[in-house]
């Protein structure tokens, strides 16, 4: 890399987000540890693991053409991940060098409610040049991302991966690859505030092109895993008879993924950073802001197809190989869709939490709430119990109180709901559903989840597309 030149190509990219290019993981990384309680307050390990971020105008290359943008470095690298034990104190110095204010939101963590990285509910907005310093001790082991929360800013690419390593290390597999999932307009085709501008000046049209589907919002001009397209794919290259861990993050701003590996089944066995009892399966939904850890079984050689379909789409697609070590064969072409696709998908009545991990109180709870999810595609409008954020009421809960939301979306899209500041148990009817902090909601659809209200203050709970956030789909949580 010269030190003059500024754009990030795809291998640097790979490099400096520390996400592996085939090296096999030689220890501490497991994510299997025997109980991932529920802890706001950790017992601390006295170690403190230190970042300094900028959020700055950058360039990075994307099919070979550099593309200007908004990222996140630490020094000479873009897209860093951070990485830290369970019970370590993280600290991250945030410098923003961006044209608008900013903050950083740590998904899927329950941390101290000022940290949280909510403008002007948790924090007020980082200003240009200014600095803010977020500390907080890493709750629980698992697979988690962190992004802006400003505007439209998570649709650049101010985002990156956050593992937080099990304090008892464990292994099971040879290597470890996390596997981020974006849509792509920066710079391609206009910038994310355009984007908003057209979708509340014109609407949209919910019409799709797939039987039992919502077409997105967004028709994106790429779609990228670890900032590669499908013409320049990310590649993972393994042994034989070896054993894979694949963190799936779906970082994008307003696409539900359909992923598959082709020849090849998936263990799932953690979701949303929490542990469940392992289920295997040919695809996975994804939704924005959900993550899935699995596990694959290498024994079948050849040059594979790492498949992500577009939701509402036949063949718009990305993604990434697995080639074998040794082969030599050609790559599948580029829209090339695996057949594992049409066959099992995860679904979240498959879900149980696993037999380490501690759930909600099995009793009745002590407050039950009604949500109601509405949007308006032709005017681009979105609410939460017909209210749009910032005109919102509080949502007020007891602090220790057991509360379970039954949410209906009656909005014409599919809305992934996400909580801050708190875990909750998606009541799927099994009687031991898993541990979550985002979940995917179809129209006409409803959904129960509990929590137990015990980190207080204002949090956010909101639509994690993006743009609907940006529109109004976000309520505010008091626990008090």
């Amino acid at each position: 890399m010269q030190g003059h030149d500024s754009r990030w190509t795809r291998r640097q990219f790979l490099a400096v987000a520390g996400i592996s290019t085939g090296l096999t993981v030689l220890g501490g990384c497991a994510p299997f540890p025997e109980t991932s309680p529920p802890s706001v307050t950790p017992k601390p390990s006295g170690r403190v693991q230190e970042y300094t971020l900028d959020a700055k105008e950058d360039s990075i290359t994307i099919n070979g053409k550099p593309v200007k943008t908004w990222i996140y470095s630490a020094g000479a690298l873009s897209l860093p991940q951070l990485r830290v034990r369970e019970g370590d104190t993280l600290r991250v110095k945030l410098t923003n060098k961006l044209p608008q204010d900013t903050t950083i939101h740590w998904h899927g963590l329950t941390l101290d409610n000022k940290m949280d990285g909510v403008p002007d509910l948790t924090q007020s907005p980082v200003a240009r040049n200014q600095t803010f310093t977020y500390e907080f001790t890493a709750p629980f082991s698992g697979t988690y991302y962190y992004s802006s929360f400003v505007g439209t800013q998570a649709d650049r690419f101010l985002y990156g991966p956050l593992i937080i390593d099990p304090a008892n290390e464990q292994r099971n597999f040879d290597y470890e690859f996390i596997i981020m999932l974006d849509d792509w307009i920066d710079g391609v085709a206009g910038s994310p505030d355009d984007a908003l501008k057209k979708l509340q000046s014109g609407g949209i049209t919910t019409t799709s092109a797939v039987k039992g589907e919502s077409a997105p919002d967004l028709n994106y001009p790429l779609y990228l895993i670890n900032g590669t397209s499908a013409e320049t794919p990310y590649e993972m290259t393994i042994k034989n008879n070896s054993r894979l861990l694949l963190r799936f993050i779906n970082a994008a701003a307003s696409t539900i993924f359909h992923v598959a590996l082709q020849g090849h089944r998936m263990q799932v066995t953690h979701a949303d950073g929490h542990e469940i009892a392992p289920v295997e399966v040919d695809a996975l939904r994804i939704g924005m802001g959900e993550r899935y850890d699995t596990i694959v079984t290498a024994n079948h050689p050849g040059v594979w197809q790492l498949a992500a379909r577009v939701e509402g789409t036949q063949k718009t697609m990305t993604r990434a190989l697995l080639r074998y070590q040794g082969e030599k064969a050609k790559a599948p072409p580029a829209d090339a869709l695996p057949a594992e696709l049409s066959r099992q998908t995860l679904q979240y009545s498959m879900l149980k939490a696993g037999p380490g991990v501690a759930v909600m109180p099995n009793r009745q709870p002590d407050t039950v709430t009604q949500i109601q999810l509405n949007g308006d595609p032709k005017k681009y409008t979105w609410t939460i119990n017909g209210e749009r954020y910032p005109n919102v009421t509080p949502i007020s809960v007891a602090k220790g109180n057991l509360i379970r939301f039954e949410i209906q979306n009656q909005s014409p899209l599919p809305q992934p709901m996400h909580l801050h500041g708190q875990l909750f148990q998606l009541d799927n009817g099994t009687g031991h559903g898993p541990l979550k902090d985002t979940v995917l909601i179809d129209p006409g659809q409803k959904l129960a989840i509990l929590w137990t209200a015990s980190n207080p203050g204002q949090w956010a709970f909101h639509s994690n597309n993006v743009y609907h956030r940006a529109s109004g789909m976000l309520g505010v949580v008091k626990v008090e």
